[in-house]
């Protein structure tokens, strides 16, 4: 059993005598594939695919084969070794961002939390975050431009969002998150100084997740990538995010009274 969209190499070995040659026959689906062995040592009893030393690259589907040798004496194999590989599927991997306070100051460090799990492992972790700017802008030049006309006559000449995206390491892919590490839950300080951001821009951060499904040809993992559902933060002057912090408190002190009186509702009336 190999997992779905693995490379799979195949070592042919002989302990008791050289070989001569041997080849293998591939099938999957309705096509068959032969492949030739190469010596891989002087004694000519260790053999590999001689292209790339691959029997198969990105095994998506069952994979049958029939492999065949022929020793320094000439005799080979009276029936060819026959087999298969079954692939187990690999599910798609998850992500989830959240945040606190969906108002922040242009330099602020909002921290990010972040959820990441996959069956089988987590190769790379990134931030994505769009940033949209000039709303505030856009919505003072409309005010000031006295032009007349209806309100679908305005909004098809506003103009469209400048949008700019960024994104940021989490995870490097360094070092493989196995699956008994996931999922992975933490959080992510995201400093916002660097983007020069005013009042009325907009961000939209997403967190990106690629599962490990092996290694491309260059020796750098490859997978699937899966994107969390959007968190959408609204850059805001000083008084209007104490305001946002204030009515959060505010409802905090409420669920916390409401969590008390029940559970003193629930303990009956005093003796």
């Amino acid at each position: 059993v190999v997992l779905e969209g693995s490379a799979v190499e195949a070592r042919v070995s002989c302990s008791n005598k050289p070989l001569q040659s041997a080849w293998i026959t591939v099938h999957q689906g309705e096509t068959a594939e032969q492949i030739e062995y190469a010596a891989s040592d002087n004694a000519h009893r260790t053999w590999l695919p001689a292209s790339d030393r691959l029997l198969a690259k990105n095994v998506v589907h069952e994979l049958r084969y029939e492999l065949q040798v022929v020793d320094v004496d000439g005799l080979s194999l009276e029936t060819p070794i026959r087999g298969a590989l079954r692939v187990q599927p690999d599910k798609l991997p998850t992500s989830m961002a959240k945040v606190v306070h969906k108002l922040v100051l242009p330099a602020a460090v909002p921290v990010v939390g972040y959820q990441v799990d996959d069956d089988f492992g987590i190769s790379r972790v990134m931030l994505a975050v769009e940033v949209e700017r000039g709303s505030e802008k856009a919505s003072v030049s409309g005010e000031s431009s006295g032009q007349s006309g209806s309100a679908a006559d305005l909004t098809a000449k506003k103009p469209p969002p400048d949008i700019e995206v960024h994104r940021f390491v989490i995870i490097s892919g360094e070092k493989v998150l196995a699956n008994r590490e996931l999922p992975l839950r933490s959080t992510y300080p995201l400093s916002l100084a660097p983007l020069k951001l005013t009042k009325g821009d907009r961000l939209k951060l997403s967190v990106e997740a690629m599962d490990y499904r092996g290694e491309d040809e260059s020796g750098q993992p490859r997978g699937q990538l899966a994107t969390s559902e959007p968190v959408v933060l609204e850059v805001a002057d000083e008084a209007a995010v104490l305001a946002a912090i204030a009515e959060a408190d505010k409802r905090s002190e409420q669920q916390l009274s409401e969590i008390i009186e029940r559970q003193l509702s629930s303990g009956g009336e005093p003796q």
